[in-house]
This record gives C-alpha cells, sequence and structure tokens, in this order.
C-alpha cells in the first residue's frame, strides 16, 4: 500500500505540474499497488498447512474437514 501511495503522490504531482495524464491519476497508484502485492506473493513461501489448520486461516476462514486435515485429526470441531 505504501508504492500505491507513493506512485499516487508521484502521478498527482506529474499530472498537476509536468503533463496531463490521459487517465485519473489515483489509477497509477492502484496499478502500483496491485503489481507489488503480486511480486511480494510470489516472493514469499507459502504458508505451512498445519498453521493454516491450527489458527483457522487461509482461502476460507473455516476449519478444513478431517480428510482435509493436514495433521491427520481434527483440530477443531464445528458445533450447530
Amino acid at each position: 500500500m505504501v508504492m500505491g501511495l507513493l506512485a499516487g503522490t508521484y502521478a498527482t504531482y506529474y499530472h498537476n505540474f509536468v503533463w496531463k495524464l490521459p487517465v485519473h491519476y489515483s489509477i497509477c497508484g492502484f496499478i502500483a499497488s496491485v503489481i507489488t502485492m503480486v511480486v511480494v506473493s510470489l516472493l514469499t513461501k507459502k504458508a505451512d498447512p498445519k498453521i493454516l489448520d491450527e489458527t483457522m486461516t487461509g482461502l476460507y476462514i473455516k476449519p478444513r474437514k478431517e480428510e482435509q486435515s493436514i495433521a491427520g485429526e481434527a483440530t477443531h470441531t464445528v458445533k450447530r
């Protein structure tokens, strides 16, 4: 998000004092943020599935089914 802020600030300065951009200057900050998030996520290592099971984080914030559990045993019980 810092990269988006910096890119947006630079694009605002460029738009107002140097040359008019063909798009709104905030789009430059958005694009810089998205590119930075993708690059950082590709460079960092994947989280251990056991940690994801214990903390209930990941793509869906809910416990996995027993057969999908990496630990081999149900770490959470769901009460309905």
